[in-house]
């Protein structure tokens, strides 16, 4: 974060620029906003808790977090989702084996539909 004070915005502006912070950082620490933006922590507080109510940021221990880095389901229910499309997915990729073939598979909610012939 650049350690240039900047001057008193509003609440809307100041929360604008968290979630630009969070654009770029992913996660951000209360303190260090605090200092950037010259307010209090609790002022901070205040506006991530403001921007976690209206789902775009996570609060995290002392800072908060991009929703797109917290709000990614799991890989198991991932799995539960698009079964159809992703055996099609599964079955054309093997379809492209040939055998002696050498495969390297990265693990994913798709690649575990791949099955062997």
């Amino acid at each position: 974060m650049v350690e240039v004070k900047i001057a008193q915005l509003s609440k809307r502006d100041r929360q604008k620029r968290i979630l630009g912070q969070l654009n770029n950082d992913i996660t951000v620490r209360i303190s260090s906003l605090a200092e950037y933006f010259n307010v209090s922590t609790e002022t901070i507080r205040r506006d991530i808790d403001s921007l976690t109510e209206k789902g775009k940021a996570k609060r995290t221990y002392g800072g908060a977090a991009s929703i797109s880095l917290t709000g990614e389901p799991g890989i198991l229910q991932r799995r539960q989702t698009n079964i159809n499309e992703r055996e099609k997915i599964a079955g054309y990729a093997v379809s492209l084996i040939d055998p002696g073939d050498v495969l390297m598979i990265d693990s994913g909610s798709t690649t575990a539909h791949l099955r062997a012939p």
